[in-house]
Formats: structure tokens, C-alpha cells, sequence
């Protein structure tokens, strides 16, 4: 394993362990990105050598939301930037690291195949069987920071998010999207009730 990403993975690890982070954008999350790149980075054939700078910008991607969640991917950028000065980081690796971290704002629009790589690797989730409970986590997260839905309320804020996204790489669309659908369909149902 490379050493730089082993310090990074370290320094995420510490830093999320050092705060108290809100229950869905934390650690796990970060871990669970992750796990969702190297899928696709596999689907690809991504090397290894390509995967570092993405590995390292999906661990620390959140760390910013300790400061809440606006800005807060300058916010991950901005805490992992000395770390990657103090580990010798070359600037071309900074600067893809802060653009693919950029890339999971969800306002913004992916170009390259790397941001999206890393846009669908922090949005896998909604096209699989995990949706509902990471889902729960997001709700309580906003109902802890004050932002209260009733269950009508929260599942057309869903059904809107998830219609609002969508998965930019082929074969992420062609493994995840039948499942989000199915998200779709069943959200449209509850909220019909």
C-alpha cells in the first residue's frame, strides 16, 4: 500500500476521531465512499497508481462539515491542505485532490472521468440496498442540527434529491440505476399514502 495514502488514511481517521462529527457525514461515510470508488475504479480498471490522489480525496471529502455543511468541501480542503504540504505532496496531487474533492458538491457538474468517478462514488448509495438506512442517518443529522420533516415531508425532500441525480459514468448508471428507480417508485408510493 502506498505510504502517502496510508498517512492520509491515518490523518482522516485522527482528525474525524478528534471531533465530534454529526451521524451521518463522518468517518463511515467516508470509509463507505471509499469502499464505492474502489468498485469503480475496479469496474474500470483504474490502476493503482491512478487511484491514490481519489482515495485520498474520498477519505477526506467531508471533513469540512465540522464546520457544518455549507462550503464545507473548501472547508475538507482547506483542513487536508498542511497535511499534504507536511507529507511532501507535489502540487499536481494537491490540486486534484481539492478539484475531485470539489466534485462531490452537488450543485456543481462533474467534467472530468475522475470527478465523476468521484461524484458516483459519494452518491452510490442512493442505487443500492443501503439507501434507506443512510437516508435515516441524513434525516437525523438535520433533525439534530434543527431542521425537523414529518415522514410526508422527508420523502418528498427524497423523491426530489433522488430525481435530481444521477449517475455520470455508463457502468455505474448500468449496475446502480434499475435499484434507484426502485427507490423512486417507492418513495412516489409513500408519499401517495
Amino acid at each position: 500500500m502506498n505510504k502517502q495514502y496510508q498517512e492520509a488514511y491515518s490523518f482522516c481517521k485522527a482528525y474525524y476521531d478528534k471531533h465530534d462529527y454529526p451521524v451521518y457525514h463522518n468517518w463511515w461515510h467516508s470509509v463507505e465512499v471509499l469502499a464505492a470508488l474502489e468498485k469503480i475504479c475496479d469496474w474500470y480498471a483504474v490502476p493503482e497508481a491512478d487511484r491514490i490522489t481519489l482515495k485520498i480525496a474520498a477519505l477526506g471529502h467531508d471533513l469540512g462539515h465540522l464546520k457544518g455543511p455549507k462550503n464545507h468541501e473548501q472547508n475538507s480542503i482547506d483542513i487536508l491542505q498542511p497535511f499534504l504540504d507536511e507529507q511532501c505532496f507535489d502540487k499536481a496531487s494537491q490540486e486534484s485532490i481539492a478539484q475531485y474533492i470539489r466534485a462531490t458538491d452537488i450543485t456543481t457538474t462533474p467534467e472530468t472521468f475522475e470527478e465523476k468517478l468521484m461524484r458516483d462514488a459519494d452518491l452510490f448509495y442512493i442505487g443500492t440496498a443501503d439507501y434507506w438506512e443512510q437516508a435515516e442517518l441524513y434525516r437525523q443529522e438535520l433533525t439534530d442540527a434543527g431542521q425537523n420533516f414529518t415522514d410526508k415531508e422527508w420523502n418528498t425532500f427524497q423523491l426530489n434529491f433522488l430525481r435530481q441525480q444521477t449517475f455520470f459514468l455508463n457502468r455505474v448508471e448500468e449496475k446502480l440505476q434499475a435499484t434507484r428507480n426502485n427507490h423512486i417508485l417507492k418513495l412516489t408510493k409513500l408519499i401517495e399514502i
